[in-house]
């Protein structure tokens, strides 16, 4: 990977995937330079509000394990230096991780604009070589190939076979 600028490859854990309401519980960061050199950045943070137990089940952090940490605010302007000057990478980093940071960037007064960077989303690349289609959900679900797709009659029988088959 030949770089010119600084990439941060980055993934927040958060209260949930509501971006106007929920908050940061964790972020890390892995920085490469141009020169290859690698720094990182990884905390947990205080969201100030309680992290619902399907969250903790899942990413194995507690509000215990929160209670002493900083809010976000107290530490967005290490984040926003840390990632000065910097393109992006991630998984679903431009539908999700950004676009929430960028939220929360917002509620502690501090402007943060990523749609100047480069963003390397390696779920879009993932997505475009492992196709996540009705064509392809009818097959994985039905285990039928999808013949006449993109007739209305026919994609909406399709669905009804995949909803059919996700109940059971």
């Amino acid at each position: 990977m030949k770089l010119t600028r600084p990439l941060v490859v980055l993934d927040l854990e958060t209260t949930g995937v509501w971006i106007e309401k929920d908050k940061i519980i964790e972020i890390a960061m892995i920085k490469i330079l141009p020169d290859k050199t690698k720094e990182s950045f990884h905390m947990k943070i205080n969201p100030g509000m309680p992290i619902p137990d399907r969250i903790s089940d899942l990413i194995g952090i507690t509000n215990e394990d929160v209670a002493q940490a900083p809010i976000f605010a107290d530490i967005a302007k290490d984040v926003i230096e840390f990632i000065k000057g910097a393109d992006f990478a991630g998984f679903n980093i431009e539908r999700f991780d950004l676009p929430l940071l960028r939220r929360e960037m917002n509620d502690a007064s501090i402007q943060f604009d990523w749609q100047d960077s480069k963003v390397y989303d390696a779920q879009k690349v993932y997505h475009l070589n492992e196709k996540r289609d009705l064509t392809a959900a009818f097959q994985f679900y039905c285990q039928k190939n999808l013949e006449g797709a993109h007739s209305a009659m026919v994609d909406t029988q399709a669905t009804l076979e995949i909803i059919e088959s996700q109940i059971q």
